[in-house]
């Protein structure tokens, strides 16, 4: 299980509902705070447990 990053740090980042006309589906857009990011030590242990629960989807879920 991941973290939602953009719902966990909203300030960070920010999702933005459009409808994507090619697609014809609702979409979300993000926009965000980089520096902010970087000096974040929650946001980057977070997106590391996301990175590592993705390797291991991929390694012992879909590689086999």
């Amino acid at each position: 299980m991941g973290h939602n990053l953009s719902a966990n740090h909203p300030n960070l980042i920010r999702a933005e509902p459009f409808f994507d006309q090619a697609l014809g589906e609702m979409q979300s857009r993000y926009t965000c705070d980089f520096e902010q990011m970087k000096k974040n030590q929650q946001f980057w242990n977070e997106a590391s447990e996301n990175a590592d629960v993705y390797d291991a989807y991929l390694r012992e879920g879909l590689r086999p």
